[in-house]
């Protein structure tokens, strides 16, 4: 999870903004883009030996257009992605929270973003596998990205890969 009032600093061109970043959530009249240089995700299939996990929970989708850019928007690499929220009661059983709500979804050679599109506000059983998040490497001097409080640049890319989806009545 990450710490609403968290201080987190922003590189930019020539000298280092510091911002207080707001609760998750609230409106502050930015807009945030993916980097632009960050290094593909290798889609790798799921070797049959490897074992799934298995979440439950409901599918939400996030759209932070026009509001300040968030830890979580980062990790995702995009202000417009999917979750999902597990619940208050079940955050602690997620070995790898990357969202508020419990993990950012990412797509898998089997399950597409208009998947998870089609299961929005709907409770579902998925399985798949975390991701553990890269450390972003700057391709820029005058590349503005998120910083933590040790003043390295925010992880990306974590989250939850989903091979299968059921929807729960």
């Amino acid at each position: 999870m990450f710490p609403q009032n968290r201080l987190n600093a922003y590189r930019i061109p020539s000298l280092t903004l510091l911002l207080a970043l707001m609760p998750i959530g609230s409106q502050a009249g930015c807009s945030f883009a993916a980097p632009a240089h960050t290094q593909p995700q290798k889609e790798v299939k799921m070797k049959e030996s490897q074992s799934l996990v298995t979440l439950t929970g409901t599918i939400i989708f996030k759209d932070l257009e026009r509001r300040m850019p968030t830890p979580e928007a980062w990790m995702a690499g995009s202000n417009q992605y999917y979750v999902l929220d597990v619940g208050e009661a079940q955050i602690e059983q997620i070995e790898q929270p990357t969202a508020e709500e419990g993990v950012i979804l990412r797509t898998s050679d089997q399950i597409s973003k208009e998947t998870f599109q089609q299961h929005i506000g709907k409770r579902v059983i998925i399985e798949g596998e975390y991701l553990a998040p890269k450390p972003y490497i700057p391709q820029s001097p005058m590349e503005a990205y998120p910083m933590g409080p040790d003043r390295k640049p925010l992880p990306t890319g974590g989250g939850f890969k989903v091979y299968r989806l059921q929807a729960i009545n």
